[in-house]
């Protein structure tokens, strides 16, 4: 039986959200694989980010039917019995490096002539890469063997608790760093941007990087706060806990794909009548638009370049008939 108290504080807004991260997921993976430069490694690094948090939502569901979260459940022995939880735990770490490095993908090819826009970048990717594999290597090694984690094992060795505390402390700070550099990053990329949707773009990517470092300084607080006081096992079992967690990684994932989306979001803007429907510059047509430096672009921007050219053939083909000039064609000249 679920803990009800988990359902108005948790499940209401992580469901809103892990919906709206599945629906931007699939519109973004779309528009890449119809693009012409094809599948970039961004699309690759946030297919993989999906996969875990999906794999990390599927495993807490069953934890919850299971009591995670009823007096029952939550004890020192019994709250890391569960191998479900060990891995619940690692696939939220890994999703989070994860979406931070696709992240630093997409905005890599907004100013590659910047040589300190590049090295940021790539300190922040090559970061987080360390820690994929730090956070994997260490959550396999917390006890050996590992089993001894669920089963009660007499010569298993484990990292002691002071440890783990320093490394899990220094992980979420080296979050919150990477959030607020990639959230701030955006800033010097407002003044060659002429279009509104470019803008509300990466107000969209800033506001949602700032949302999580927001709340990972939220979690920091509540960490130094309760496992500091040697309360080690009492966050594991709270609603709002689960929540902040779902928050960093579900407004990650978003800020990862939302760019990608401009022209299918604006499309719907103008379907609810809250853009007007001849906003022009709202779909990305000028000469500074970001679709044309993502890796990706735009579909719709480059229907309306064909539409575009198609419209100035046309025009040429009237002035070139009205004249009673020669025009060239495939097959050769005409009167």
């Amino acid at each position: 039986m679920i803990d009800r108290t988990y359902f108005p504080v948790f499940w209401v807004p992580a469901s809103v959200l892990l919906a709206t991260a599945l629906v931007v997921s699939a519109v973004r993976f779309r528009v890449a694989r119809q693009s012409p430069r094809g599948w970039g490694w961004d699309d690759t690094t946030a297919a993989v980010a999906l996969l875990f948090t999906i794999g990390q939502f599927s495993l807490q569901i069953v934890l919850y039917v299971r009591g995670l979260g009823m007096e029952t459940f939550v004890s020192p022995g019994p709250i890391f019995e569960s191998p479900l939880l060990w891995a619940m735990g690692l696939l939220w770490m890994l999703a989070l490096n994860m979406t931070r490095i696709s992240i630093g993908l997409m905005l890599l090819p907004l100013r590659q002539q910047w040589w300190w826009w590049r090295w940021t970048l790539w300190s922040v990717i090559a970061v987080n890469a360390v820690w994929l594999v730090a956070v994997t290597a260490i959550n396999f090694s917390i006890c050996v063997p590992l089993t001894a984690l669920w089963t009660p094992t007499a010569d298993a060795v484990c990292i002691p608790t002071p440890a783990l505390l320093t490394w899990a402390l220094t992980y979420h700070w080296c979050n919150l760093i990477c959030n607020l550099v990639l959230s701030l990053l955006p800033l010097t990329l407002i003044y060659a941007i002429r279009t509104r949707a470019e803008k509300l773009a990466i107000t969209f990517l800033m506001t949602a990087g700032l949302g999580a470092s927001a709340v990972e300084v939220i979690y920091l607080a509540w960490f130094l706060n309760t496992y500091m006081n040697g309360q080690i096992y009492k966050p594991l079992s709270t609603p709002l806990y689960d929540l902040l967690c779902a928050l960093q990684l579900l407004i990650g994932l978003i800020a990862a794909c939302l760019p990608k989306t401009k022209a299918q979001i604006f499309w719907l803007l103008r379907r609810l009548r809250l853009l007007p429907a001849s906003d022009h510059a709202a779909a990305g047509r000028g000469p500074d638009s970001l679709p044309q430096h993502l890796p990706h672009g735009s579909q719709f921007s480059r229907q309306l370049r064909r539409l575009d050219s198609g419209d100035h053939q046309s025009s040429e083909g009237t002035a070139a008939e009205a004249n009673k000039a020669p025009v060239m064609t495939v097959s050769g000249w005409r009167s």
